[in-house]
């Protein structure tokens, strides 16, 4: 990476005019940008301009302010090496929210080709394989055909899209993939998301990205959650069922035991009202096997059925039969995120914004003659629809983790 920066100010006029009095020496990098959805709309045209000024290469998007009740606009920035970075688009459109527990109607896609059925059928994953994981993969961005050097492949689109993470994977089978899900504009510029690419193109669907060669990828790449605790004990996931009509979000047992009755029985049990009340969400963990951070990712439990002893999560996870998982919980009066930034290495921070306020917090250095504050070695980018992560060595390769929890957050790093 060349260089890292946000810029925070009350007025988008002198932050239009600084981007273009200080920035000039970055018009052969590769740009990626976003700015805030808090600039009116009069101002956000010049401001937009002034980015796109920059670089005749870039990539970028409306994300949400550090809090929504700031005055302030942001403008976060990434500078690539152009030589070692490839812009891309796709028209792969994100589908629409899962709803938990209903049925709905399979597409065609998935109907049209019958499954065959043997002596020795798994049913488990014949049931699952009507599920998203079926469907036909988007095509390869035309920029990206061809291409063999990529390692890491950031980007910013329209919600969480498993068919399009998993198509780049396909191509790229040991590449990483970190994505920023766009803030809602509908009221701003009349779309329903405002992202930006090359050769002053505004798309309000799809994905627009940065390809990343090995040499210009990041050399760290890690997730934290902040005020998270935990409950009870570690278990095993010992059923899962991915049923087509929950998008493989349900977990039956764990340790062999009912999940939703051991949490019930913690909750009884220690009886805490003044941390766990009916305002507190309840996640369920995928451990790593690092004690410094023992989360390896997060989901909110949607729903839990007693009897049954089934709970339903937030996102499809694919396959966790064997996985070690532990219940957390965050009180909601944890709302901000206290965030520093240290001189390097420099960083793309993406986080997802709370629905009731402040959401993270950082303190920046004040530019000598400018109303404008400067985050250095940081691109720090906010959207209330989160983010989404895709490993080479998760685990399962067709199930990205897509985060909107408040407390999260991933940051890739480059010396």
């Amino acid at each position: 990476m060349q260089r890292a920066l946000t810029l925070i100010s009350k007025s988008p006029e002198k932050l239009a005019r600084h981007l273009t009095q200080s920035l000039a020496q970055h018009r052969n990098d590769t740009l990626l940008f976003t700015i805030s959805s808090n600039v009116e709309a009069p101002q956000l045209g010049p401001l937009v301009s002034a980015l796109t000024a920059l670089s005749d290469r870039y990539i970028g998007c409306l994300s949400a302010p550090l809090s929504f009740s700031s005055n302030e606009a942001i403008c976060s920035m990434a500078f690539f090496d152009r030589q070692k970075s490839i812009t891309w688009r796709s028209d792969a459109s994100a589908p629409p929210p899962a709803q938990v527990g209903r049925w709905h109607k399979s597409s065609p896609a998935s109907q049209s080709v019958p499954h065959s059925l043997d002596a020795n059928q798994d049913w488990e994953r014949l049931w699952s394989s009507s599920g998203p994981s079926s469907s036909p993969l988007p095509s390869l961005p035309e920029s990206l055909i061809g291409t063999n050097d990529v390692s890491s492949l950031i980007y910013l689109n329209d919600g969480p899209n498993e068919s399009l993470s998993r198509a780049l994977q396909t191509s790229f089978p040991a590449s990483h993939q970190m994505a920023l899900h766009a803030s809602s504009t509908p009221f701003l510029t009349g779309r329903p998301y405002t992202l930006f690419q090359d050769r002053s193109r505004i798309f309000s669907q799809g994905a627009v990205g940065i390809a990343l060669g090995n040499l210009a990828s990041p050399q760290g790449r890690t997730s934290h959650f902040e005020g998270f605790q935990p409950i009870g004990t570690p278990n095993t996931v010992t059923r899962q069922v991915s049923w087509f009509y929950s998008d493989g979000n349900l977990i039956h047992t764990l340790g062999g035991a009912n999940p939703t009755r051991i949490l019930m029985k913690w909750l009884e049990d220690t009886h805490k009202p003044a941390t766990l009340t009916k305002d507190v969400n309840i996640y369920l963990a995928i451990l790593s096997s690092s004690a410094n951070e023992p989360i390896q990712r997060l989901y909110g439990i949607t729903s839990g059925d007693p009897g049954r002893g089934s709970i339903a999560l937030d996102a499809q996870v694919g396959h966790l039969t064997g996985r070690r998982v532990q219940f957390y919980h965050r009180p909601n009066d944890l709302k901000v995120v206290p965030f520093s930034s240290s001189p390097t290495p420099s960083s793309v921070i993406f986080v997802p914004a709370s629905g009731d306020g402040a959401h993270i917090e950082v303190s920046a250095a004040k530019l000598a003659s400018e109303e404008v504050s400067c985050l250095e070695n940081v691109c720090l980018s906010v959207s209330e629809n989160g983010f989404s992560l895709q490993s080479p060595t998760s685990g399962d390769a067709t199930s990205p983790w897509h985060s909107r929890i408040p407390g999260t957050l991933t940051r890739w790093q480059w010396p």
